[in-house]
């Protein structure tokens, strides 16, 4: 992969193996917020707990220990999505339905949580449990198909007077068209937060360590804890005036960009990796 393509990429997937080998803390980061685009989906608390402990793990406030004993509860959660969306399938006589769609997209992104969880532990926990949504999809494939089959549900709801027919119906096909655009779009800002997460692997910064004033730090440290990075033209200020020049750096800050926990210029300032 060249460095245009690299900045023009609208998968993260591809982006991800051309990093190859990753710190372990900023692809559970990455993952955390492709999971939480999707968070309205995560109705089970045990799930949406799960969701937390991997952050809280990633940035080392937790141990191996608190997952272990987190791990049934997140298991319950994958099986009663499963439980769910099975049971929710049969009970539309296996056709298109909104419901349906719903549930599928509930269950993926339970599991796009338990595949963080394999993640995180090193291990393959989650896709041994059987259903159909632990495939081979990394979490963040897990996310983007929740949101595939969450419009789904809407667009099949709302183009369908009589929803429940079958996956050859014109309704069918126009929601399956209208949601892999939803897909699509998921993607490619999941590509926007990845290169927000691990920057341009073609263009490495150095960070000069007189550029952490003690505004720098502060604003970095504020932003990193609330999850809000609406500071960030702020600290691009602050950098400036404590004599950073670099573009990357500063033009990161000022774009319009979302930044997500794990951005590369905030991590430069607080010295995570």
């Amino acid at each position: 992969m060249t460095e245009v393509e690299w900045l023009e990429c609208d998968s993260p997937t591809p982006l991800l193996d051309t990093l190859g080998t990753v710190s372990t803390r900023k692809r559970l980061l990455f993952g955390v917020a492709c999971c939480r685009r999707v968070a309205c989906l995560l109705t089970d608390r045990r799930a949406a707990n799960g969701l937390a402990l991997v952050e809280q793990f990633a940035d080392g406030a937790v141990g191996s220990a608190e997952l272990t004993s987190a791990r049934s509860d997140v298991g319950d959660a994958l099986d009663d999505a499963f439980a769910e969306r099975y049971n929710t399938e049969a009970d539309v006589n296996f056709c298109t339905h909104p419901v349906y769609s719903a549930a599928v997209a509930m269950e993926c992104a339970v599991y796009a949580v338990g595949g963080l969880f394999d993640q995180a532990a090193g291990e393959q926990w989650t896709q041994e449990r059987g259903s159909p949504a632990s495939n081979d999809r990394l979490p963040h494939e897990q996310a983007a198909w929740a949101a595939y089959c969450y419009a789904e549900s809407f667009i099949v709801w709302a183009y369908d007077s009589q929803p429940g027919g079958k996956q050859r119906s014109p309704t069918y096909k126009v929601a399956s068209v209208l949601s892999k655009q939803v897909q699509l779009s998921e993607a490619e800002l999941q590509a926007t937060l990845l290169r927000d997460i691990f920057g341009n692997p073609f263009c490495p910064t150095s960070f000069i360590p007189e550029w952490r004033t003690d505004t720098v730090m502060t604003l970095a440290a504020q932003m990193y804890k609330s999850r809000d990075f609406s500071a960030m033209p702020i600290l691009a200020d602050a950098l400036q005036d404590a004599g950073c020049d670099n573009e990357d750096v500063l033009s990161h800050c000022r774009g319009p960009r979302p930044h997500v926990k794990g951005c590369w210029v905030v991590d430069l300032v607080l010295g995570k990796e």
